[in-house]
């Protein structure tokens, strides 16, 4: 079983483009206020995931360098993504401020998605099945696959 784990690489998804999309800004920890309003007040990794479908349409979320683990429990296989948000990775914890695409080094400070759900370092059966589900309703109703991060 591979270890599960995903690295954003300036990974753009449906990029944000209208006037009503917000940048916010994601680090392991958070820092100052953690509203995401920059670097200084980067939301912690754990409520952004834990407020994935409060976000609007088309918003782009910066993660700073760092390993993040998705907070798994209950059976909970993976995060599904509803919406169409913008995700870049790359971003040296020494910027400050706000930050745009290209400030992203993520050969040198790469930002890491981890099914390591226990930490232990090796894959076993309590890790994820799947880091990140990106799903969209379809003309009828249904829920489809869009795709799918192992």
């Amino acid at each position: 079983m591979k270890f599960k784990t995903f690295t954003l690489l300036c990974l753009g998804l449906l990029s944000a483009t209208t006037s009503n999309a917000a940048d916010y800004y994601v680090s392991v920890n958070g820092n100052g206020t953690k509203d995401g309003s920059n670097w200084e007040n980067a939301i912690d990794f754990e409520t952004w995931n834990a407020n994935i479908g409060k976000y609007k349409n088309q918003d782009a979320f910066y993660f700073q360098e760092g390993e993040y683990f998705f907070p798994f429990n209950n059976g909970q296989t993976s995060q599904i993504i509803g919406m169409g948000y913008a995700l870049y990775g790359g971003f040296a914890k020494t910027l400050t401020g706000t930050s745009s695409i290209s400030d992203a080094t993520p050969s040198l400070t790469p930002t890491v998605f981890s099914g390591d759900v226990d930490r232990s370092g090796t894959p076993n059966k309590g890790d994820a099945k799947y880091l990140l589900s990106f799903k969209a309703n379809t003309a009828n109703g249904t829920s489809t696959n869009l795709i799918i991060i192992n």
